[in-house]
């Protein structure tokens, strides 16, 4: 099966860092993670049922990363338009 390749300002693009950056994982017990993963998921547990837009998501998870000493920039790629829209289209 073949997709169609996406159109401008379709995509968006959730990245735990910077290119020139480290993205951290995280080691509990005998599970890793993703530091950044584990803050998106903080964020949307925080939020369960109200929706949040991708860029307020963002700037929370930055937050709480940054809250735990980890040096990493999460960036969000994607169009203003598609920034201000609800996170997986508010199905959280």
């Amino acid at each position: 099966m073949v997709l169609d390749p996406l159109e401008e300002d379709e995509g968006i693009l959730l990245s735990g860092c910077e290119a020139n950056e480290t993205s951290y994982d995280l080691v509990l017990g005998n599970r890793a993670f993703g530091a950044f993963t584990d803050a998106v998921v903080s964020v949307l547990d925080q939020c369960m049922g109200g929706g949040i837009s991708n860029k307020q998501l963002m700037v929370e998870a930055a937050k709480i990363l940054k809250n735990n000493g980890f040096e990493q920039n999460p960036c969000l790629y994607c169009s203003d338009e598609n920034a201000n829209t609800l996170f997986l289209g508010g199905f959280v």
